[in-house]
């Protein structure tokens, strides 16, 4: 087993990215040892080494953006020009999350019914928090509720302790 640096939490050997915090276990040669120091608990994946990232499958390379969900190795594809939610599902309720994340441990991650949107048009991708009880971070900083936020290439996101990497395909 791995032993997270930022959590300790255990890993089999060879996964690249922590389930429960997604810090990398695979140090990259790349960056120095300043920056390892710098105190940043969730790294932001735009910087890191190519073989360190997680790769699409080719089939979803035509979408301009994905969500790959840390504990799953599962990806989501988001749409040009459509408004997605994302959340779970419980037993009778009256809306339903565009895109429903029960599957992946969301209700013991801490994700609420609704909570979050996630938009990706003219280039841009977009989240904002719906008023989620555990809140929405961007690399570990929690964004305000119902304020749109830009994410860009390799943000973390974090719905409570549920963590997505965000992936744009240019």
């Amino acid at each position: 087993m791995i032993k997270c640096p930022n959590c300790n939490h255990e890993e089999p050997y060879g996964t690249l990215f922590c389930s429960k915090c997604g810090a990398r276990l695979v140090p990259n040669d790349t960056e120095n040892t300043e920056n390892n120091q710098s105190g940043s608990q969730i790294p932001n994946f735009e910087d890191t080494n190519i073989l360190d990232r997680p790769v699409p499958p080719i089939d979803l390379l035509d979408y301009p953006a994905l969500l790959f969900i840390v504990s799953s190795n599962v990806y989501i594809p988001i749409e040009e020009d459509n408004d997605f939610t994302l959340g779970r599902v419980s037993k009778d309720q009256p809306l339903v999350p565009d895109i429903d994340l029960t599957p992946y441990n969301a209700y013991e991650e801490g994700v609420s019914r609704l909570h979050a949107s996630i938009k990706f048009s003219n280039g841009n991708c977009i989240i904002t928090d719906l008023g989620s009880v555990n809140g929405t971070k961007i690399n570990g900083k929690r964004i305000i509720s119902n304020q749109a936020m830009n994410l860009s290439d390799g943000d973390m996101i974090s719905l409570g302790q549920f963590k997505m990497l965000v992936i744009i395909n240019n």
